[in-house]
């Protein structure tokens, strides 16, 4: 399935970076959503995540951990 996503600060909808990707199902796409490497923004800013499906909706959002040492 064809996903994007965007991060975006907590609450917010103002892009700070994302991308296109695929990945066989939701659970699929939120785990790689939460830990992706983004070098344009920090971790410890306090972001969320959007889950974007094929059409651009919003299909779940959470906290960007940033990606795992």
């Amino acid at each position: 399935m064809h996903w994007s996503y965007e991060i975006v600060p907590v609450g917010g909808h103002h892009r700070l970076a994302g991308a296109s990707f695929e990945a066989p199902d939701l659970e699929a796409a939120k785990h790689h959503v939460e830990t992706v490497y983004e070098p344009t923004v920090s971790k410890d800013a306090d972001l969320d995540v959007r889950l974007l499906d094929g059409s651009g909706q919003e299909v779940w959002r959470g906290a960007y951990v940033g990606p795992k040492p």
